[in-house]
């Protein structure tokens, strides 16, 4: 039973754990951790062994969850850490190799002269003692270890060896030693520290934390005089014991961030004031009251701390008012300036130096913020250091530059500067750098054309760029829109800072400041999708929210605009509107300011203008770098690359060879090309590129997976290009590869395109336009439309007897898909007897051996199977087999094919040993020739692992069923038609084992999937929800099996008629659910018209119709025995 004082310190505890959590928001709300320089962090800690003794290693993952909590860059051996060589592979010492890819940022950085890639390393380790870490230290039979891995390293470094030869040794060692007595990974990680602490300036970095343990003698590299020792103490004045852990983990950050004393300060101060407030109470407080006190303290806080973040950067404000500084800045303040905080603290941090001058470039997209976080970073620096003198220089051109200077010159007072032949950039220069003139800072602006700054006027002139002052009393900011010349301006990497688009908060909390709280938040959803169209961009933000303020127009209705059109979106991307904090002579639209870009890269990179162009007609996602126009010089291509990059214009997806283009730039680009009169010409050029996208299939499927979405948006834009040919080839293209990924209904729309564009323009007769007709049924034909795919081919084929004759390739290949069309749908009588007629064409022309002979054999062979027709198809299989063996080599595909449908047929006689050992003959020689994850590998396993469920080896198919659909998904997807069959079957096989809910399940996923993919009335749909109503029979519910048996059963009527095969399977299921149900007269009923059906169709010796016998019988017999029972009853009741 819980007792009163238990109750207390549990509700104590949940009060300190919600303050404590507040904290940590603040932390992370503040960002001081997360930025640049920050410090990398790694825990080394011992793992749970409670026959040792105590490892304390609950509280050192709590310790990592706090440090990440607030935003910490903090890892673990748990934890991959970026920026390592080393990747997680799936190997015999996966874990081994796993766990040392972290392990190795515990090393001291490598000396320049070392070979090979370099290693992360950790800028501090807390290492957390414990009575486990000292046993593990202490224990003397890895003692040997430790010092072989300490001097192979060494030795190794002492040769400036390559990282991966010290890998592979340190990896070697570990293999030796990970199974003798008393190995534990964190013994690596305790020879690392010694290594690392070898080097004297890393003893300081790391930091050991002593959880109510024992003292730390046991590692020999620390001093003690110079060790903080961190404990956690039951403190009888404490509310719980929790407390012990939030002040340790206080001081934990005050050695890991000496720079944020004050924050941590403040934060704790915060902390132990709600202490103090909890125990000046005899009694807890609502908790809703509490709540409400620390977050209004809260907020307090985080605005104090963010308020202080900026002036604690500069020297304090003295009590006497300062004189203010010189300004030449030309905007005031702007009010509706929101969020990038982590930004401006940045470049504060980065222009602190006392030593000497200090830069920092802001490059980034035109209309992303550049100038407006320069003109706040003012603003602040202005109040928190008011002697600062700020200066501003546009640098759109020599002329804005030098009137600049001018004017700085005269703020500055320097005599003489206005004398008409005063060298007046040398003059402010001089000034500048003496420091006598005092603090200052330098926003050059707009800095975007490389020759401004860098021109110069003859050769050995100064450029404009070296009259900029260097004095360490100052700093420069330089913003510009591309990479390249922030590169130019800023030497040091750090120092060159990307400005991207607003977080979605930011972007919000902008709208709110030009539109209103009250607007913005009656339309949350709105608010969402306009602020995706614009891309978080500040400018099109306050553009789109200055219309919307203007015309008083719905958010919902300007949406509906901006996506009506891409004229009506450019027109209101072109809407100029008042901004009083952008230069006067500049306009403001979005789609104006990138204009100056585009003319720039034109001037600067023609073919970076070209790909630009060419990208700008595709989609602007996921665009592979291998369909760019080829260019002779791979060199010329990677700047164009790097020209568009550094603009921001393009942007490469992380570890791929992907691009992605900006979604203004490129709608904005596609108006540029419209206006210049080009777009149709980059059209045509882009459209003939990608005409060389293969023809679907397997082997090219990375580059047309990849390609495809390009070349159907291509296709759907050069509508009205005059290179129909190629639109149709392209069209053509895409076809087969939709038909590749089981996207039938999309095959066939295009299909349908590719038909009409060649009855058009070649009319109907032409050979080009009846293959269109013949893809069109095929499509047809995989959506189970087989009416409709039987009239197309009939059409084709009639037209095709007169243009071309019987004997041509394309007639006969449309032969061969109308008996297809016809088997599917059970007219199999018809289909056989096309088949024999097609068999004698070809056997007139070709050899036996003829692809196309092979064909047709395979095809009629197909269709006597599905006729009952066993023995005939079995025999003609083995003529084929022994031919292609002789003629052909046993891996030839043609004759593993025909090996996989013998295999078929002997399965459906029964003979499931014989096919099995085919089938396992078959898999092995596909996966030589074509690899385990070839669709035809595929088919084998699907079909072999039939095989073994047929025999009742449940176990060994399911296992092979679920092998193959782990591939299958990897190689085509979840939603391909044949991950679904592969789904439909292993839900049988789950069935036969009377594992009916979890067959269930499955069933009712890949129905869902199948309804989404191919519709309602396809036949593999009306598949599944056969067999979905067996698994609900097997569980004995009835009700809902027959009412699934009796929608199954008109949609089969609907789709494949009455009298087909599928069709009668249904009727017969349905048969046995109502006489399971006691539905004896119903049941008969059914009974009789399906064998009546069936002696009709496939004959009375046919297996489906002995079935439909012997069900029939059953229930006869069940009524008679009723009947007798019945008659029993009522005699022995008048007796």
């Amino acid at each position: 039973m819980t007792t009163p004082n238990t109750e207390r310190q549990s509700e104590i505890k949940k009060f300190l754990d919600l303050l404590f959590e507040g904290i940590l928001e603040v932390f992370a709300e503040t960002d001081c951790f997360s930025n640049e320089p920050s410090p990398s962090i790694f825990l080394v800690y011992a793992h749970k062994n409670p026959s040792v003794g105590k490892a304390y290693d609950d509280k050192a993952v709590q310790l990592i969850k706090w440090l990440k909590d607030v935003r910490s860059k903090a890892f673990s051996d748990k934890s991959l850490v970026p920026g390592l060589w080393a990747t997680r592979e799936e190997k015999d010492d996966a874990s081994v190799h796993d766990i040392l890819s972290n392990q190795f940022c515990l090393l001291p950085e490598r000396s320049r002269v070392a070979k090979g890639k370099k290693v992360t390393s950790v800028n501090k380790v807390i290492l957390c003692c414990s009575e486990v870490l000292q046993s593990y230290s202490e224990d003397t039979r890895m003692h040997g270890y430790t010092n072989e891995l300490k001097d192979f390293y060494s030795k190794a470094e002492g040769k400036h060896q390559d990282i991966e030869a010290i890998r592979e040794g340190i990896q070697t060692l570990i293999r030796h030693y990970r199974n003798k007595e008393g190995f534990h990974h964190v013994i690596t990680e305790l020879a690392f520290l010694d290594i690392r602490s070898s080097r004297g300036e890393s003893r300081h970095d790391i930091i050991p934390v002593v959880f109510n343990g024992n003292g730390i003698e046991y590692l020999r590299y620390f001093d003690k005089a110079q060790t903080v020792w961190l404990k956690v103490k039951n403190d009888p004045l404490m509310l719980h014991p929790c407390q012990g852990c939030h002040k340790l983990f206080f001081q934990v950050l005050r050695r890991l961030y000496e720079k944020q004393e004050r924050s941590i300060s403040e934060l704790q101060t915060y902390y132990e004031e709600c202490i103090q407030s909890l125990l000046s109470q005899e009694s807890l407080p609502p908790r809703e009251t509490f709540m409400a006190k620390i977050e209004s303290k809260k907020l307090k806080t985080l605005d104090r701390l963010i308020y202080d973040a900026y002036a604690t950067c500069r020297v304090l404000l003295k009590d006497s008012p300062q004189q203010l500084g010189l300004s030449s800045v030309p905007f005031g303040g702007n009010p509706n300036f929101v969020g990038r905080e982590s930004l401006i603290k940045d470049i504060d941090e980065k222009l602190t130096s006392s030593e000497y001058c200090q830069r920092v470039a802001l490059w980034g997209l035109g209309g992303i913020g550049k100038t407006q976080i320069a003109l706040e970073y003012a603003r602040r620096r202005r109040k928190a250091t008011p002697g600062c003198a700020i200066f501003w220089i546009p640098a759109i051109s020599v002329a804005t530059f030098e009137k600049a200077y001018l004017e700085i010159g005269k703020l500055l007072e320097i005599p003489g500067i206005s004398d008409a032949k005063a060298d007046v950039k040398s003059l402010v220069q001089e000034k500048l750098n003496d420091e006598r003139t005092g603090e200052w800072l330098i926003i050059v602006d707009n800095a975007d054309d490389g020759g401004v700054l860098f021109h110069e006027t003859s050769p050995g002139t100064l450029r404009l760029i070296d009259f900029l002052p260097s004095s360490p009393k100052g700093s420069i900011i330089f913003t510009t829109r591309t990479r390249s010349v922030a590169v130019e301006q800023v030497s040091a990497q750090d120092n060159r800072i990307e400005v991207a688009e607003m977080s979605k908060i930011e972007a919000k909390d902008l709208l709110k400041k030009i539109l209103g709280e009250t607007a913005v938040d009656q339309e949350p959803e709105a608010i969402d999708e306009l602020l995706n169209l614009l891309a978080q961009l500040p400018l099109a933000i306050i553009q789109a929210a200055s219309f919307i303020a203007k015309t008083a127009i719905q958010l919902v209705d300007y949406i509906s605009m901006f996506k009506s059109s891409e004229t009506d979106t450019i027109k209101m991307l072109s809407e100029n509107f008042e901004d009083l904090n952008r230069y006067r002579e500049m306009k403001n639209p979005v789609a104006t300011t990138w204009l100056i870009s585009f003319e720039q890269i034109r001037k600067e990179d023609p073919l970076a203008a070209r790909y630009l162009s060419f990208m700008a007609c595709l989609l602007r996602e996921n665009i592979p770098q291998s369909l760019l126009p080829e260019e002779k010089s791979a060199f010329d291509k990677t700047q164009a690359i790097g020209t568009l990059a550094a603009y921001s214009f393009l942007t490469r997806k992380e570890s791929t060879h992907m691009f992605e283009m900006h979604r203004l730039v490129h709608l904005v680009t596609r108006n540029w090309l419209k206006d210049q009169k080009q777009l149709a010409i980059h059209t045509d050029n882009t459209l003939l590129r990608v005409s060389a996208l293969p023809y679907g299939g397997h082997e090219d499927n990375k580059i047309w997976a990849e390609y495809l979405p390009h070349v159907i948006y291509i296709a759907a834009s050069s509508k009205e290009s005059d290179k129909w040919q190629a639109r149709a080839e392209l069209l053509d293209k895409t076809g087969q590869c939709q038909r590749s990924l089981g996207q039938y209904r999309a095959s066939e729309e295009t299909c349908r395109q590719v038909f009409d564009l060649y009855q058009t323009r070649l009319g109907v007769n032409h050979s080009w336009t009846l293959t269109s007709m013949n893809n069109l049924s095929l499509a047809l034909k995989y959506q189970g439309k087989y009416t409709e795919a039987e009239k197309i081919y009939r059409e084709t084929l009639t037209l095709l007897e007169k243009v071309s004759g019987k004997e041509r390739s394309l007639t006969l290949s449309v032969m061969n898909n109308l008996s297809s069309a016809l088997s599917d749908q059970g007219k199999y009588t018809e289909a056989e007897k096309m088949c024999r007629e097609m068999l004698a064409l070809l056997e007139k022309v070709f050899r036996k051996e003829h692809p196309e002979t092979l064909n047709v054999i395979n095809s009629l062979s197909i269709v006597l199977s599905k006729h009952g027709k066993y023995t005939e198809a079995e025999k003609m299989y083995r003529e084929m087999l022994a031919l292609l063996e002789k003629v052909f080599r046993k891996e030839h595909p043609d004759t593993l094919s025909i090996m996989n449908s013998l295999s078929l047929v002997l399965s459906d006689q029964e003979k499931y040993e014989e096919a099995e050992k085919i089938y396992w003959k078959t898999l092995t020689l596909l996966e030589k020739v074509s690899g385990k994850e070839h669709p035809s590998t595929l088919s084998v396993m699907n079909n072999l692992s039939s095989a073994l469920s047929d025999q009742g080896k449940y176990t060994e198919a399911e296992k092979m069923y679920r092998e193959t659909l782990a591939l299958r998904e990897k190689v085509s997807g979840k939603e391909h038609p044949q991950t679904l069959i592969l789904m439909n079957n292993l839900s049988l096989t789950l069935s036969y084992q009377r594992r009916y809910t979890e067959a269930e399940k499955m069933y009712r996923e890949t129905l869902t999937l199948r309804e989404k993919l191919s519709g309602k009335e396809h036949p593999e749909t009306l598949t599944v929800m056969n067999n979905l109503s067996s698994t609900l029979s097997y569980q004995r519910k009835y009700t809902e099996a027959e009412k699934m048996y009796q929608e199954t059963l008109a949609l089969r009527e609907k789709v494949l008629g009455k009298e087909h095969p599928k069709t009668l399977t249904v009727m017969n299921n349905l048969s046995s659910v109502l006489s399971n149900q006691g539905k004896y007269v119903e049941a008969e009923m059914i009974c009789r018209e399906t064998l009546a059906l069936r002696e009709k169709v496939s004959g009375k010796e046919h297996p489906d119709t002995l079935v439909s016998i012997r069900n029939l019988k059953y229930v006869v017999d069940k009524q008679k025995k009723n009947a007798l029972a019945e008659d029993i009853r009522q005699g022995s009741s008048s007796t």
